[in-house]
């Protein structure tokens, strides 16, 4: 049993975080406790109008609202009414028994886990401590509940949840640990992520936290460092969540130093410096054998997608990654309000005084001279030019990733599909209409060599999917009409044809065995030069008999 809580702001967001999974049958409502209707006769409004009412009586305190997750291992297989006792002792052990607050069960998840949103603002508007409300002290109320209803301790999971670096338990490369792609809500999170980590750190050859995403995402799992301006970030923190299908992250975020092995940035930043020493030691071998593989498949398979490319290559022990593009978002200009004075921009402000008053457009914007010289934009751009999306090859014998500009400009993303046609494939289906494009303008992009080649190529990869189920479809119309054409008989068109109406379909008759004939071929009518050849031949043959060999009398 674990338990952990957040502090909001914002009660409506938090309410609403549980009651939307209600409808999609993710979510239970088990009850609401201290309020004055019935909980089956509550609306959304009365739950959060009750817990508002009380937040507005203490305007000095900004988070207010309480949000607890408390999760139970999946052997505990615990009833409605067994996790309403357990959540009613829950609140009386951390002092809000007496405050209004809802109870929800989640079945999103691999295991049995409820939340619970309160407030800590009393009646009065007094606010109730709950500063000591750490890990170690829900910890220890978690332990006595977990005595009292017989649960299993958090504490005897650790060994099977986290990674292991005893050599003892170390896999060669033939005897890897087998580990499937995570699915949200069918394992536990932290459970899932630790036994991906404990084969993607341990066996493969990574040298950068990208390279490391790419082995990382195959198995729907993430690691971030968060947004540079982050407190996180510029703290050289980490942390690993969940993907779905799609890319997207979803379910709660968990700190590297969370896990007993701690795999934070300082201990991947070691790895990255071993497995590049690894790499190294044999870079000419590893590059060439790829390179040859690549060729063989491109010139001996003609594959007519990037699905049978990817397949070809996965025979051979290769595991093609394509990545996935989005284009970024243009930056809308900043708009101010022209009702309210002094809100115009400092560049507005130097235009509307004389010529000789205005100051040079570096002077405008101090906060540009304050960036080191190494982080200036050149001039004309303000966004940091964009990296060329492009192939990795993974080498699942040496456990060995390498990005295709690095094998060679002839195995970028962009020659590959210029080598293979596959290109150009996209590019005429888009024209015909046969790939839906995100944007009506993206065709002209598509189709315009001289424009930008990242988003032209990244357009290219995003719809490379669609062209894969395209050319699988006309697959599957081939293999269903070819058995047609060979089932016909031959006086019998194709389907899609006419045929006369005056014809009748004659039935079926096949003669006897002893009554058949043996069939006679029909004899050529003689030429000239076969009626000389016949005279020659025979001299004494009459003019009687050539009239009946050409004539046929």
């Amino acid at each position: 049993m674990v338990a952990v809580v957040e502090r909001s702001a914002n009660t409506r967001r938090t309410l609403l975080y549980n009651e939307l999974k209600v409808p999609d049958k993710k979510a239970l409502f088990l009850g609401a406790y201290n309020y004055w209707q019935d909980a089956a006769a509550l609306s959304f409004d009365e739950k959060f109008q009750r817990i508002h009412d009380l937040t507005i009586r203490n305007e000095r305190v900004k988070k207010h609202t309480l949000h607890f997750s408390v999760n139970f291992h999946p052997a505990d297989n615990l009833t409605d009414k067994q996790m309403k006792q357990i959540a009613n002792q829950y609140m009386r052990k951390i002092g809000f028994a007496d405050q209004p607050w809802l109870l929800y069960r989640h079945i999103d998840a691999g295991h049995p886990h409820m939340h619970i949103v309160t407030t800590s603002i009393r009646p009065d508007g007094s606010r109730i401590n709950n500063d000591h409300l750490g890990h170690r002290q829900l910890m220890e109320i978690c332990r006595g509940i977990e005595e009292k209803y017989k649960l299993v301790h958090a504490d005897s999971l650790k060994t099977s949840q986290t990674l292991s670096r005893d050599p003892s338990r170390t896999h060669s490369s033939e005897t890897l640990p087998s580990v499937q792609a995570l699915q949200y809500g069918q394992t536990s999170t932290k459970t899932g992520i630790a036994n991906v980590l404990n084969v993607i750190l341990e066996h493969y050859n990574y040298t950068s936290l990208e390279q490391l995403n790419v082995l990382l995402k195959l198995f729907n799992v993430r690691a971030d460092r968060g947004n540079e301006q982050s407190f996180m970030y510029r703290n050289k923190g980490l942390y690993y969540r969940m993907l779905d299908e799609n890319g997207k992250k979803i379910g709660a975020y968990i700190k590297a130093s969370a896990f007993e092995n701690r795999p934070t940035l300082k201990y991947l930043e070691k790895k990255f410096s071993e497995n590049e020493w690894k790499i190294q030691q044999e870079l000419p071998v590893l590059q060439t054998r790829l390179r040859l593989i690549v060729d063989l498949e491109l010139v001996r398979r003609h594959p007519e997608s990037l699905a049978e490319l990817a397949a070809s290559l996965q025979k051979q022990q290769i595991r093609l990654v394509i990545p996935s593009y989005k284009q970024p978002r243009s930056p809308r200009p900043r708009q101010f309000s022209r009702a309210k004075t002094g809100t115009e921009p400092k560049a507005s402000r130097q235009q509307s005084l004389p010529a000789a008053q205005q100051l040079p457009i570096a002077q405008q914007f101090p906060i540009e001279q304050q960036l080191p010289a190494a982080q200036q934009l050149p001039a004309g751009q303000h966004t940091p030019p964009q990296q060329m999306p492009d192939f990795f090859f993974i080498d699942l014998r040496s456990k060995t990733l390498f990005r295709g500009a690095d094998l060679g400009e002839k195995y970028s993303a962009a020659a590959i599909l210029e080598r293979s046609g596959l290109g150009q494939a996209i590019c005429s289906l888009a024209r015909e209409q046969q790939l839906l494009l995100p944007q009506k303008k993206d065709l002209a992009l598509l189709l315009d060599p001289s424009t930008d080649p990242v988003k032209r190529l990244g357009l290219q990869l995003s719809l490379s999917r669609q062209h894969d189920q395209w050319v699988l479809t006309k697959k599957k119309e081939q293999e269903q009409t070819q058995p047609l054409k060979e089932q016909l008989p031959p006086n019998q068109k194709e389907p899609g044809q006419q045929q006369p109406t005056d014809l009748k379909p004659q039935p079926d008759l096949k003669p006897q065995p002893d009554l058949q004939q043996p069939s006679v071929k029909p004899r050529k009518p003689l030429t000239v030069m076969d009626e000389f050849r016949e005279s020659i031949k025979n001299p004494k043959q009459t003019l009687q008999q050539k009239h009946r060999h050409r004539h046929g009398w």
